[in-house]
């Protein structure tokens, strides 16, 4: 996942960035790392089948962007999909 962090100078409305008339931005690159799996997910049809790593990543994903994710889809196929 990549964030960036950043000074004073910087404020973000509605989506948009703003800088302060005169002033350089300064953005750092912000990584976090998070194990992977290697599990073959497609004939997976319940949450509970799901490998820990991407139930962690799942985790992850909602607390960063304070939205929950209710569907996991683990291939093309409607039947693929996971209802959490």
């Amino acid at each position: 996942m990549l964030s960036f962090a950043f000074d004073t100078n910087l404020s973000i409305h509605d989506n948009e960035v703003c800088v302060k008339e005169g002033r350089e931005i300064q953005l750092h690159p912000v990584y976090t790392e998070l194990p992977g799996w290697k599990e073959d997910l497609t004939g997976m049809t319940q949450a509970d089948q799901l490998p820990k790593e991407l139930l962690g990543y799942i985790d992850y994903l909602e607390a960063e962007l304070s939205v929950p994710i209710k569907i996991v889809s683990v291939g093309p196929d409607r039947k693929q999909t996971i209802l959490r």
